[in-house]
């Protein structure tokens, strides 16, 4: 799905797995979300154990098990160790002032 937002011009899979997060962490508490198996084995299970066709932004190292899972890894303003990682296996930076 390579379709804009028609109000936030950003694709609508990216506004999906936005949403998706915020879901997460209003149902199954922030404690839930904290904990990058707890991540991994929510959103595995919601999605019917396939992250091939996710997107997830990152900006610490500690995602990067959730990064190397999913089929679009991007990282934002990644801390040292994560942009070593995320140049190593091609996966999309940004850095946003």
């Amino acid at each position: 799905m390579n379709r804009k937002g028609d109000l936030t011009g950003i694709p609508y899979i990216q506004v999906l797995v936005i949403l998706f997060i915020l879901y997460i962490i209003l149902a199954f508490g922030v404690a839930a979300v904290v904990s990058n198996k707890g991540k991994l084995e929510i959103i595995e299970k919601k999605l019917g154990g396939s992250l091939k066709d996710a997107v997830f932004y990152a900006t610490s190292h500690n995602d990067i098990p959730l990064l190397e899972k999913v089929g679009k890894p991007v990282v934002i303003n990644p801390t040292s160790k994560l942009l070593a990682h995320a140049k190593k296996n091609g996966w999309e930076i940004l850095k946003v002032k």
